[in-house]
């Protein structure tokens, strides 16, 4: 049975604040995988089109992750986007627990479905 849980406007601003963060935290990552390419590229003296053509794929790669989690992203998507990022560890438990209460039991139940 599937029960639609919207969020009050103070959730949600809460929820952004959160997401934001994790957002932050997941461009970091990307940025490290891709300091992680260029400091081979300067140790191993690999070729250049090689190093760049990983450079773009990975960066692209990451394009598509990204948009595709957070493109559109609406209130009703709030919950699932906290979750994905979440389990992903680009926020913490800590992190969804300044939230409301009842928001961190959604978050529970939803992550609970996923292990």
């Amino acid at each position: 049975m599937y029960h639609q849980f919207e969020l009050t406007k103070s959730q949600k601003k809460k929820a952004r604040i959160c997401i934001e963060k994790g957002l932050l935290n997941e461009f970091s990552s990307g940025i490290q995988q891709l300091e992680s390419i260029i400091k081979d590229w300067r140790n191993t003296n690999a070729d250049n089109r090689e190093t760049y053509h990983k450079l773009y794929s990975s960066l692209t790669d990451f394009d598509k992750k990204t948009a595709k989690q957070y493109d559109g992203m609406t209130g009703s998507t709030y919950l699932f986007i906290l979750v994905v990022q979440l389990r992903e560890g680009h926020i913490t438990q800590a992190d969804i627990d300044e939230m409301d209460e009842i928001v961190v039991d959604k978050i529970k139940v939803i992550t609970s479905l996923y292990k």
